[in-house]
């Protein structure tokens, strides 16, 4: 077994062997994790053989973590508006309205006199 990582408190070992745990690294883990008294940095070591594996989960996870806290606008829209809202397509709708209401009448009334 080599050491992967030192962590500062127990809750951060914790959720690190559970991760490694749930992509089938197998890990132990060395210090006061759960003492009455949790002093000191907890190793969390992992096979020789699963090293690069345990970094690359630990890796993704880091980018990942980058990534949630930003809020990136809607594709079509550099600045992350609709184009269903606001002015613009009010006035396309209106104008479709008067229009299909003009053809409709000059249909009914057999066209309007100029």
């Amino acid at each position: 077994m080599v050491p992967l990582l030192t962590a500062t408190s127990s809750f951060e070992a914790k959720v690190v062997a559970a991760r490694l745990g749930s992509e089938g690294i197998l890990f132990e883990v060395r210090g006061s994790l759960d003492s009455v008294y949790p002093l000191g940095n907890v190793v969390i070591l992992v096979p020789a053989d699963e090293l690069d594996a345990a970094r690359d989960v630990l890796m993704v996870d880091d980018v990942e973590a980058a990534f949630a806290d930003m809020d990136f606008p809607d594709d079509d829209d550099p600045a992350g508006r609709s184009w269903t809202s606001g002015p613009v397509w009010k006035a396309a709708a209106f104008a479709g309205l008067v229009a299909l209401v003009v053809v409709a009448a000059r249909s009914f009334l057999g066209g309007i006199p100029s």
